[in-house]
């Protein structure tokens, strides 16, 4: 538990840092898409933080550093917060609420610039890098729920 509370704060401290961060912006000339991440699991979860690899994608996340396209589930009233490391073509991203969200649902919705194909699911690589649950110990599972043309 003493784990997961100093986890917690350092996440808080990468949110709020994050926030203030201004990345340069760039036009794009593909095909946009809205990727869905979701939380899959029957649970409560007061931190969820995920990484997304799109190496195999035909594309990248739209914006740069700490300012990509996503935006947090409303419903869920959680502080969130992503990055995107283009050059090593990985997403991050970070919800935290107290109380504890509920799922399963919709954590957070990305913006994808495809340069080619439309992206599939298998194109993306989740991971759960953190959690925390007053709740449950299940790890939380997140999935690609849904990818739409915008």
């Amino acid at each position: 538990m003493k784990y997961q509370v100093l986890a917690s704060r350092a996440l808080v401290a990468t949110l709020v840092a994050a926030q203030f961060v201004v990345a340069p912006t760039c036009s794009f000339a593909g095909t946009l898409y809205a990727v869905d991440f979701r939380v899959s699991t029957s649970a409560s979860y007061g931190v969820v933080q995920f990484q997304v690899g799109y190496g195999s994608a035909p594309g990248t996340f739209s914006g740069l550093l700490a300012n990509p396209v996503c935006t947090g589930n409303a419903s869920l009233n959680a502080l969130s917060s992503s990055s995107n490391d283009v050059a090593n073509t990985t997403l991050r991203s970070a919800s935290i609420k107290t109380p504890q969200m509920d799922f399963p649902a919709v954590l957070v919705t990305c913006q994808f610039e495809s340069t080619g194909a439309a992206p599939v699911a298998s194109n993306f690589t989740v991971t759960v890098t953190d959690w925390e649950s007053d709740t449950t110990t299940t790890a939380p599972t997140v999935v690609i729920s849904s990818i739409t043309a915008l």
